[in-house]
């Protein structure tokens, strides 16, 4: 509300720690990852919080922060060493992608300005970059690994932080180790802090 008073609240099955809740305006619902491993999605302009528009089960905790893109898709990692990609209207699962090493996704995921890729690391320090969705004239459909790099000094770092990516596709993280990388769209790194 506009003067901070207490529009409703949900009773989650666990606690909401490092993962933020995600908006989306068009449809006004907003979805929320859990410790429990379960995401959740609740009517943002509702008076009260009776139930759920849907919950979804990842196989481990959520820490990633969910991502919206526009054509109602909702990505978000677990430590169960999968990005989850569910239907924002309805809860169904349109596909999963595992880690290479099977390392939890904590970090949250970004999308590039056209929507094509979805890049996301893990906890092992590899950065992976993946369709976002089928594109007319490529061979790749969504949830196709595009390229994984590891970003650092080996052994790797965990990366948690959130992920950026500017207008020209370059992609932006920290790491475990310290440092902070700029990533090309092409997986070459350009820069470290």
């Amino acid at each position: 509300s506009y003067d901070g008073s207490l529009v409703w609240s949900c009773e989650l099955g666990d606690v909401v720690a490092e993962s933020s809740p995600a908006l989306s305006i068009t449809h006004g619902i907003v979805v929320i990852g859990a410790g429990d491993g379960i995401l959740y999605a609740a009517n943002a302009s509702a008076t009260s919080c009776l139930s759920f528009i849907w919950t979804y089960a990842t196989g481990a905790s959520i820490r990633s922060t969910p991502l919206i893109d526009d054509e109602d898709n909702v990505f978000v990692g677990s430590r169960d060493g999968k990005l989850h990609v569910v239907n924002l209207l309805d809860g169904s699962l349109k596909w999963t992608y595992t880690s290479v090493t099977n390392a939890g996704f904590d970090a949250s995921p970004a999308i590039d300005r056209h929507g094509l890729r979805v890049y996301v690391a893990d906890m092992d320090g590899r950065l992976y970059a993946l369709a976002a969705r089928d594109h007319p004239g490529e061979s790749r459909v969504a949830g196709d690994e595009v390229w994984n790099v590891t970003v650092g000094a080996s052994p790797a770092s965990g990366i948690e932080s959130s992920i950026a990516v500017d207008i020209a596709g370059n992609i932006y993280l920290g790491s475990g180790d310290g440092s902070v990388y700029a990533i090309s769209q092409a997986g070459d790194e350009l820069w470290s802090v």
